[in-house]
């Protein structure tokens, strides 16, 4: 008994000790779905929809976010059109910046609000179906200074906007958000269902 009691404690302890680190760990990647934005009164853009969408953001480690922009990919399909050239997309969020070991970083221990990477996603029109299949890359405004590669950067509250080409920020062409869906079900009336008069 003491020796299984032993082990049981011994597997406690080395489970918490993976998950506490594990918090502290940098995300390598996350991905992310599109869904139809809504307003007030229903779709925001009432024109256009799509049947899906998703996107990436990989973590760029150092030195590449002093290097390179990019911090993903982003995806739509089945957009009802096919005379739409582009999408523009924005992504926005708080960053928060860390310490820094050696002091010369003017970031550190700051932080922003609003947009902070973006993306014009090409159309490819399928003529055939009658809609178009639109993608892009998601890059950062600008490049990490280099006397802030030893600063971590942490990126929280993340919202991915796409909107009609050309009119970035205008809420009634936007065409897609972050999120997830849940479909509705209409009540099978003639069995009787629930929901029913």
């Amino acid at each position: 008994m003491k020796q299984l009691l032993s082990v049981v404690v011994a597997m406690v302890l080395l489970l918490s000790v993976h998950a506490a680190s594990a918090q502290s760990r940098n995300t390598g990647s996350s991905k992310f779905r599109l869904v139809q934005a809504q307003c007030t009164t229903g779709p925001c853009h009432p024109t256009l929809s799509f049947r899906g969408g998703q996107g990436k953001f990989i973590t760029p480690r150092q030195p590449k976010a002093v290097t390179s922009r990019l911090i993903g990919k982003i995806k739509l399909n089945g957009l009802t059109s096919v005379s739409i050239p582009s999408l523009d997309v924005e992504v926005e969020g708080t960053r928060l910046y860390g310490d820094d070991p050696d002091s010369d970083c003017p970031l550190a221990n700051t932080q922003t609000t609003g947009v902070f990477a973006s993306s014009t996603m090409s159309c490819n029109p399928n003529i055939f179906a009658n809609e178009s299949g639109c993608r892009g890359k998601l890059f950062v405004g600008a490049l990490t200074p280099p006397q802030c590669s030893d600063v971590s950067v942490y990126t929280q509250d993340i919202r991915v906007r796409v909107y009609q080409g050309g009119f970035a920020g205008v809420q009634n062409r936007l065409i897609a958000t972050d999120g997830l869906a849940t479909l509705g079900r209409f009540p099978d009336c003639d069995s009787g269902g629930n929901g029913c008069p």
